[in-house]
């Protein structure tokens, strides 16, 4: 045993394991909840760096002398662009909290499985209760 009362040789599970095992089971589960994912993070990040290029183009267009014109389809692109990458990424946002429940609720179920076709034996022994415990809680 080491210090942290694990044995030695036990595997030890890290974030990136943990992140490993999400991703496959979304891409098990409901394969198009990646693809919102994505499109959340792609107009997410248009939504944030559209207000901080828009006044820097607009004020490179007043110094050096643009015409109103121009500076008016600046801002009129610029305001076009918040609104529609805002509201794509705040419904795929939408869509993705309630499809990530539904993949959530699929891995209770499966741990679940696991544990109610497990050997009799194996229920009167503590590590074995408390794995699945800890299993239940990380769900």
């Amino acid at each position: 045993m080491d210090l942290a009362g694990r044995r030695v040789g036990q595997r030890r599970y890290t974030d990136i394991d943990n992140v490993r095992f999400v991703l496959r089971s979304v891409y098990k589960y409901d394969r198009a909840l990646l693809g919102l994912a994505a499109l959340n993070a792609v107009f997410s990040s248009i939504t944030h760096f559209v207000p901080i290029l828009m006044p820097k183009l607009v004020n490179d267009q007043l110094t050096t002398g643009g015409a109103p014109g121009t500076v008016l389809a600046i801002v009129a692109v610029f305001s076009a662009a918040l609104c529609v990458s805002a509201s794509i990424a705040q419904t795929a946002g939408n869509w993705l909290s309630h499809r990530f429940i539904v993949v959530r609720l699929r891995l209770i179920a499966e741990s679940g499985y696991k544990f109610m076709t497990m050997d009799f034996q194996n229920l009167e022994d503590r590590k074995v209760l408390d794995m699945a415990q800890r299993g239940d809680r990380a769900c």
